[in-house]
């Protein structure tokens, strides 16, 4: 299709969205519901407003997208129309650096999942006027036949704030971690291909896919697990495997992966030091390296023939089924291994679903899914913004001079002063 018939295509599509959400019965009250949470025309556009909530939102107890709601409703779509509409159901989100001008766009460089577009703006080139090489738009991508295109710019930082853009890739990983490989198939072998060698190597250090200890420990551990994978250093963990002193599940604001304290954890450790809980550390072969928060005391609950006198029981069995870092493979595991999980989540949910079923509601079923740990140390944006943290703490007058090779570093890196600051 050539570039002008796409771009008529395009304009006329998007508005056939825009006006199914005013005007749609099943759609306009929620979209006005999600307008207000968002500060309503007072504070946005029109567009400003529609175009994340047709591309982002999954519409309330029908569990799809605005696009997919649109095409079970038009079933007698022309073709290229219908194709342009299953193409933008997957576009891609993302913050670019500008690399080079090219005819009737850019090339653009996705600070997430580091691969290049060759990215035709199929609007009015002078709304792009003032952006160049070296800037950094936060815009919506998609592919459609063989070509990428822009579909959306909603931001632009200029060169001087790179260390923001990064941090914005980073947030964006954080809440959609699939984005580091989505659409970048290269990425997604390389990720593959190191699970597969960190999983090996996970066995050979602990004898097990899964090991338990408390929370004041699981970060040295997945550092010595780290140190291993990285020269071979062996592993002691005398004095690191212990049981907390009641298996129970309470709130731990600590433990998060909100982007507001996820960067300074990844440097200064997780878990909360003063509330002592139990942990599992385990490598799941296909996903990778988790830290699962309570699994022993979900584990006392699943064998309890008396489970609702335990404080605290439907809290911990809907933080497994919500918790976006709980995945449906261990989810998966635990139904399997105790059977008896189906019932008491449809009785803490107020439910009646099969655990297919609760997957779909509440897990990310759609997309391959790895770790955040994982995603996260394949990140190349992230490893450079976790390493300009480390950098400036280096330069914040620590003092070095009695500190051992073996020893933690002071940095706070989790690694030790030798694989750390005394390089």
């Amino acid at each position: 299709m050539q570039l002008d018939i796409v771009t008529n295509e395009i304009g006329l599509v998007l508005e056939e969205l825009m006006n199914f959400i005013q005007n749609d019965e099943e759609v306009k009250q929620d979209f006005n519901e999600y307008s207000s949470t968002m500060g309503g025309l007072k504070h946005n556009t029109l567009m400003e407003l529609a175009v994340p909530y047709i591309f982002e939102r999954n519409i309330p107890d029908k569990n799809c997208s605005v696009i997919e709601l649109y095409l079970q409703k038009h079933e007698t779509l022309p073709d290229e129309a219908r194709n342009l509409l299953i193409a933008l159901e997957t576009p891609i989100s993302s913050i670019f650096e500008i690399k080079k001008n090219i005819k009737n766009g850019f090339e653009l460089l996705n600070l997430v999942n580091e691969k290049t577009y060759d990215a035709i703006y199929p609007f009015k080139m002078t709304n792009l006027r003032g952006l160049g090489v070296g800037q950094f738009l936060v815009a919506r991508l998609f592919n459609f036949e063989d070509a990428t295109y822009i579909i959306d710019i909603s931001g632009a930082l200029p060169s001087t704030k790179k260390p923001d853009a990064m941090r914005f890739a980073v947030a964006k990983i954080i809440q959609e971690p699939h984005l580091v490989y989505m659409d970048n198939p290269v990425k997604e072998k390389e990720i593959e291909e190191n699970v597969k060698m960190m999983n090996q190597k996970f066995i050979e250090a602990f004898g097990s896919n899964m090991i338990f200890t408390t929370s004041n420990h699981s970060d040295e551990i997945v550092s010595m697990f780290n140190e291993y994978t990285e020269d071979g250093t062996p592993i002691n963990l005398e004095g690191k495997i212990e049981e907390p002193k009641e298996y129970k599940y309470f709130e731990v604001k600590d433990y998060n992966t909100n982007y507001n304290n996820f960067i300074e954890n990844s440097v200064t450790g997780y878990y909360n030091k003063q509330q002592i809980y139990d942990i599992a550390v385990t490598f799941q072969p296909e996903e990778g390296l988790y830290i699962v928060p309570f699994y022993k005391s979900l584990e006392r609950i699943l064998t309890s023939d008396n489970y609702e006198e335990i404080e605290n029981y439907d809290k911990c069995i809907k933080y497994f089924v919500e918790a976006p870092t709980i995945s449906a493979r261990i989810l998966t595991n635990i139904n399997n291994k105790y059977p008896k999980f189906t019932e008491i989540a449809n009785k803490v949910l107020g439910e009646n679903l099969s655990f297919d079923e609760i997957l779909n509601k509440y897990k990310d079923v759609k997309h391959r899914v790895f770790s955040h740990t994982t995603i996260l140390y394949n990140s190349n944006v992230f490893s450079s913004t976790l390493t300009d943290i480390v950098d400036t703490k280096k330069k914040e007058g620590i003092d070095y001079s009695n500190v051992k090779r073996n020893d933690p570093c002071p940095c706070g890196s989790g690694k030790k002063y030798k694989n750390c600051c005394l390089k």
